[in-house]
């Protein structure tokens, strides 16, 4: 509460500034709120690349803790698997896309 990071991302959150939102909820050791706010970026992603990269990142501020990893993965196993599908899997490359989305769901 005291936290400027905190307050920071509060204020970046309700301004609808995802992407600071989630370095400062981070870097308040807010570990949920910024999992969220990864989460929010990577829906509003303009593209693949942004997205996966984005829940990535919800992955890593995941951490150990198993309701956060549960969910981060979860988007992310979604995510890969639907660019495989559109993409096709023609290559070792796209094979372990398809494989890294299958452990994660």
């Amino acid at each position: 509460m005291f936290s400027s990071d905190y307050r920071t991302a509060v204020a970046a959150e309700a301004a609808g500034n995802v992407d600071l939102a989630a370095e400062r909820y981070g870097l308040a050791g807010e570990h949920a709120s910024a999992v969220r706010m990864h989460l929010a970026r990577a829906a509003r992603a303009p593209n693949r690349v942004a997205e996966l990269a984005a829940l990535r990142d919800a992955m890593r501020w995941a951490g150990e803790d198993p309701d956060l990893r549960k969910q981060a993965a979860a988007a992310l196993g979604r995510a890969l698997w639907e660019a495989a599908k559109a993409e096709g899997i023609a290559t070792e490359r796209d094979r372990q896309k398809v494989r890294e989305a299958a452990e994660l769901l």
